[in-house]
């Protein structure tokens, strides 16, 4: 009697220093197993939406002024007003508002030929944007630095080039509308990889959590062993939902950008016919 009236008092004395101590390090290894790799991905998403800000922004600069910044000359950009800064990449940890532009040197390569831009990040160099310039600012000399290998888009002819005929400016807009298409996919196929991979993170996360808390929590009393896989599950939920966030918000931005694209090269196609005709008038 007496044995099973301590163990009783014993079981709604609350937590022991020992089983505490065990809550805490259950939570640093949840920390450093976990989080890691969900930073990574994270950054992988803001990767790339900077680098979708950077392209739409260069074909929208290059279309309303009719060139395209110089090499090395991304501020423009947001002298010009087309962007508020130019973004950083999170791999390299830039985040000071005040150096806007000042950091294009570790963050970004951009390149401008007279006839191709080139742009990808630093740290991604296997990730190379090509597409057509609209020439350089007059009065600057043509650029020294080599130009990463790569194919430019087929059918896309080089700028200052103008169609002949009113048959060619036909069939060179619509190619440009078909390379728009294709880019806006790739910009959303890329979009929801890194969507997938998110969420896919944030639920092997989830289920290590609460496998843990369920490993820890045997040998426990049984008010206590349930108290901990609760907040293990809760936490869990938290995790899963800021990640479905996080989710729409790449798929959203991506959209955004796949639209602009095609928005851009439309435009564009309508003034090379439209400059064609009034050349061959």
């Amino acid at each position: 009697m007496m044995r099973h009236h301590s163990i009783k008092t014993r079981n709604n004395a609350g937590f022991t220093l020992i089983e505490l101590m065990t809550v805490i390090a259950i939570i640093g290894i949840l920390a450093s197993t976990s989080i890691s790799s969900y930073k990574s991905l994270i950054r992988n998403a803001q990767l790339l939406t900077a680098e979708i800000q950077l392209k739409v922004a260069l074909q929208e600069f290059s279309l309303n002024l009719e060139y395209s910044p110089a090499s090395g000359m991304l501020d423009e950009l947001v002298t010009e007003g087309y962007l508020d800064a130019i973004p950083n990449d999170p791999w390299t940890d830039k985040v000071d508002p005040a150096l806007t532009g000042a950091e294009e040197a570790t963050d970004w390569y951009y390149e401008n030929d007279g006839d191709y831009l080139y742009l990808y990040a630093m740290s991604h160099p296997g990730r190379l944007y090509i597409f057509p310039s609209f020439g350089s600012p007059t009065l600057l000399s043509p650029p020294t630095g080599t130009p990463p290998t790569g194919t430019p888009p087929a059918g896309t002819p080089p700028a200052g080039t103008p169609p002949a005929t009113m048959a060619e400016a036909t069939k060179t807009a619509n190619q440009m509308r078909q390379d728009a298409q294709q880019q806006a996919k790739q910009i959303r196929n890329d979009a929801k990889k890194q969507a997938q991979d998110v969420t896919k993170a944030a639920d092997q996360q989830a289920q290590q959590m609460i496998k843990q808390a369920q490993a820890a929590a045997k040998g426990m009393p049984k008010a206590q062993a349930n108290k901990l896989i609760k907040n293990a599950q809760a936490a869990a939920k938290q995790v899963q939902s800021a990640a479905r966030k996080d989710a729409n918000a790449i798929r959203a931005a991506a959209n955004a950008a796949a639209k602009q694209t095609i928005k851009t090269a439309n435009n564009a196609a309508k003034k090379l016919l439209r400059d064609t005709k009034n050349a061959l008038k």
